[in-house]
């Protein structure tokens, strides 16, 4: 399996676009951050009496806590304690404040100085410290700079990196890189033993040497990210100004690899920590391709049981990773942490994954400034930039909890995350990564985050998992009892932390159940969780809705001529016109009597993203959506054809067609075009696509057939669709392909009793009935007829002749729809194979064009 970096360019999947940054000519001189991972004193406290309290009485509580001096501040009414030996702060501040006597009683807390370190390119670092220097929205940032107060990484905790290596002389990086003591440079022998000569600042599993230097870009980007030195008057500054950083290069010059290598690299992580006890406390993993694999699963595994946290890019498609699994991102093992992307404007990126189960949470990925190979600094977007932000984090949060468990730092890492409104449905948390509120939890003050996130959408029916991580910082709480109250009606359940599913980990202190609301519209969610900590209230609030999900079949194959309709005009290139539906067409449940028509192969009933050109996968949160994609790709009617629209039929069985008619590809000639339309049908709103031509042939051979397309449909937010095909080449010149939601059916079909897939023995009688099924369409006169798809060609059953062989229908007679009648359409076996019965009912017309369908599908086994 060939494995790749998670960078992005909008053309090339994969690929990184780089553009290097010169250093600004001079450089802001400033002072550095204090050093220290202490958030307060061990050894006093500051409390300030009640007015009135006796001093016999103040002195009585002074013994109790075992103060062994106290320091008046008269002026300001306060005191300093000075505890005695063995007493502790949180001792002192809960005899304190159950005293009764005092108004407050508060640790000392240690203060920094907080000014901005002197790397001259800091203030382009917008994922650090988001001023608004990039036109963005301040403070959709991590809040490094605040982080730093608290802590600015510890010089012996070691981040591996998994990547295409590290540039491990840059002046930036240098400093930070991780040095194996068991090895002598340049002695060509294998000190240590560990099977790899001279593996000073780690391994190159390709050429199975100990030389992990960059050839690519993506690793030593990757690095700076997570810890390019600070306040070293050079370039940038990493989440860390100090930290180890391993070299662990599998990925090739070229961004690609093979999981044999990536499992060297895990292997080595594992050698070196489990034997050589190297302080390596995570890897992070800018990469994913191929789908599950069990070895990686395994080695993955055996991370976790090593106490190392293992955070991967959640993927670069647009897509939803809860129906495409994004590898390694998606392997559920508890150590795993999957990062989308945010822009400035704290946006998920268009470009990134997201996934309101199979993601944990986003982190800045897009314009983000590193480090380069050769002493250069590179601008690159992608999953791959955010991730480095939160393995950052990650060894940041160890800096100030040396003895931390790696699934309490990456509760702690989702607990502290920012709630974003406009990420929620897209991860775990619906938040944004937050590097301050991670370091800075005080412990002895509980927690509890709670997933789904506010402003939720969950689907009526379906089971939504919701969950509640509880912890102390990076202490997990456990045994508490956990209850959740919908404001809706739905019935009080509990979260539970056994380890059965949906919960993932017993005692974790994250509490899991699956919740299925039978009521819509709005609902919150209200929390309660008492153990021993208290109890700790919570509430989320969202929004209940039906889900409507649309069936895709082929159908046979009828071109209406819409170029006898009107000419949509001006469409060129990468261009889009409004128009009238000519009645009122539910998409999605949702009504529009309007559409844009986008010179690139789509629909959309939202203007935003009607011009774009790079098809993406469905569904996918990127504009465009409220989407219908006959052939998304980047057409261009100004290289060839014309574009049209054509209303036909009286309420209430109209329909709208619009059609591109040898339209050409950008970058293509007037001779390579192909011809496709949609059609738009009223009362069912369902949706025919149909392909004349799919062959652009010429130099464009490499886009025929929908190699380079996508066909489906899509919903206002993205988050559900149904894809028929995405850079495949599958589409067929003279073919349809019928696009029904759920919720239409004017008929039901049943083979033996079933209104579904059905599977039957060979030599089985089967009863394939048809009925009319009350709808809009009840009592119009109608033509109406049965097929079948076999594996021996497509049958027609006409009244009273029975099954023939025929390219195109022959109609029944017309008859008033109320009085149809069953019909049995088979009684008897048939040979082994796949059949398809399927049933049609149409306005008296003559035309055949796919409307109003229904079928059922049989197999004979």
């Amino acid at each position: 399996m060939k494995i790749k970096y998670w960078g992005f360019t909008p053309c090339l999947i994969m690929l990184i676009s780089v553009f290097t940054l010169a250093l600004p000519a001079t450089a802001a001189t400033s002072v550095a951050a204090i050093q220290g991972n202490q958030t307060q004193a061990t050894d006093r406290v500051i409390v300030k009496f009640k007015s009135g309290i006796a001093r016999a009485s103040v002195n009585s509580i002074l013994n109790s806590v075992g103060v062994a001096s106290e320091n008046r501040l008269q002026s300001v009414g306060m005191s300093i304690l000075h505890l005695a030996k063995g007493m502790s702060v949180k001792q002192a501040l809960t005899t304190l404040q159950a005293s009764g006597i005092v108004e407050y009683a508060v640790p000392d807390q240690i203060l920094h100085t907080n000014l901005l370190p002197n790397d001259p390119m800091y203030s382009q670092l917008w994922g650090l410290n988001n001023t608004g220097q990039t036109a963005g929205t301040a403070n959709a940032d991590i809040d490094a700079d605040l982080a730093w107060n608290v802590t600015i990484g510890d010089p012996y905790s070691v981040v591996g990196i998994i990547d295409t290596g590290i540039d491990y002389t840059h002046p930036d990086l240098a400093a930070n890189i991780w040095t194996n003591p068991g090895e002598i440079p340049g002695n060509l022998i294998d000190d240590d033993g560990n099977g790899y000569i001279d593996d000073v600042h780690g391994i190159n599993a390709i050429l199975n040497n100990g030389d992990p230097m960059d050839d690519n870009h993506h690793g030593t980007h990757v690095a700076g990210t997570i810890g390019a030195v600070g306040n070293n008057g050079t370039g940038v500054v990493g989440v860390n100004h100090q930290v180890k950083m391993m070299g662990l290069k599998f990925l090739d010059a070229f961004g690609s690899g093979f999981t044999s290598n990536a499992l060297q690299c895990m292997d080595y992580v594992l050698l070196m920590k489990n034997t050589y006890g190297v302080n390596i406390k995570l890897t992070s993993n800018s990469w994913g391709g191929g789908g599950f694999d069990p070895a990686l699963f395994v080695a993955i595994q055996a991370l976790d049981v090593a106490g190392l946290l293992f955070i991967a890019a959640a993927g670069n498609s647009a897509s939803n990773n809860d129906a495409l699994p994004s590898y390694p991102a998606n392997y559920d093992v508890p150590n795993v942490i999957s990062v989308a992307a945010t822009d400035h404007n704290d946006i998920l990126a268009t470009f990134s994954n997201f996934g309101a189960t199979t993601v944990d949470l986003a982190a800045p990925g897009v314009n983000i400034v590193s480090t380069g190979p050769a002493n250069t600094y590179l601008t690159l977007s992608g999953t791959s930039m955010a991730t480095p932000h939160v393995s950052g984090v990650a060894a940041l949060i160890w800096a100030s909890n040396p003895t931390a468990t790696h699934l309490g730092v990456k509760n702690l890492i989702l607990a502290s995350t920012d709630p974003i409104i406009g990420l929620a449905g897209t991860s775990v948390t619906g938040g944004r990564l937050n590097a301050f509120n991670a370091v800075s939890c005080v412990p002895g003050t509980p927690s509890m985050s709670i997933s789904p996130a506010n402003g939720f959408s969950a689907d009526r029916g379906v089971m939504t998992l919701v969950s509640a991580n509880i912890n102390d910082c990076v202490v997990a709480q456990t045994g508490a009892t956990v209850t959740v109250t919908s404001s809706n009606g739905d019935p009080v359940f509990n979260l539970l932390d056994d380890g059965i599913a949906p919960d993932t980990i017993a005692n974790d202190g994250i509490y899991t159940a699956n919740w299925a609301s039978a009521t819509l519209g709005a609902t919150t969610l209200n929390v309660s969780a008492t153990g021993p900590f208290g109890t700790i209230m919570g509430a989320v609030s969202g929004t209940v809705v039906d889900v409507i999900t649309y069936r895709a079949k082929e159908i046979p194959f009828q071109w209406i001529d819409a170029s006898l309709g009107t000419l949509l005009t001006p469409l060129t290139d990468d261009s889009s016109v409004n128009v009238p539906v000519g009645f009122t067409f539910n998409h999605y449940g949702v009504p529009f009597t309007s559409v844009n028509v986008s010179s690139n192969g789509f629909l959309t009933f939202t203007a935003a993203g009607a011009t774009t050109y790079s098809n993406t996968l469905i569904p996918g949160l990127a504009v465009p959506n409220d989407l219908i994609a006959p052939f998304w790709d980047d057409l261009n009617p100004t290289v060839s054809g014309q574009v049209y629209s054509i209303l036909q039929g009286v309420a209430p069985y109209r329909k709208l067609t619009i059609e591109w008619l040898n339209i050409g590809l950008f970058g293509g000639s007037a001779l390579e075009t192909a011809s496709f339309e949609v059609t738009l049908y009223e009362s069912t709103d369902q949706i025919v696509v149909r392909y004349l031509d799919t062959i652009f042939g010429g130099t464009m051979f490499i886009h025929d057939n929908g190699a380079s397309a996508t066909v489906g449909v899509e919903d206002g937010a993205g988050l559900h669709g149904t894809q028929y095909s995405f850079n495949q080449p599958v589409l067929t010149d003279n073919s349809a392909i019928l696009f029904t939601p759920a919720t239409t059916s004017i008929s039901d079909i049943k083979v033996n009793g079933v209104d579904g897939p059905v599977i039957v023995p060979a030599a089985t009688n089967i009863l394939a009935t048809v009925a009319l099924a009350p709808g809009p369409l009840t009592g119009l006169l109608a033509d109406w007829w049965i097929w079948a798809d076999t594996p021996f060609g497509r049958y027609w059953y006409v009244q009273p002749s029975g099954w023939a062989l025929s390219p195109v229908p022959m109609l029944a007679t017309t008859t008033p729809m109320v009085n149809l009648p069953t019909r049995n359409l088979r009684n008897q076996p048939l040979p082994i194979g796949a059949y398809s019965f399927g049933f049609a009912v149409e306005p008296a017309d003559g035309v055949f064009d796919g409307t109003f369908i229904d079928w059922v599908d049989v197999t004979v086994q």
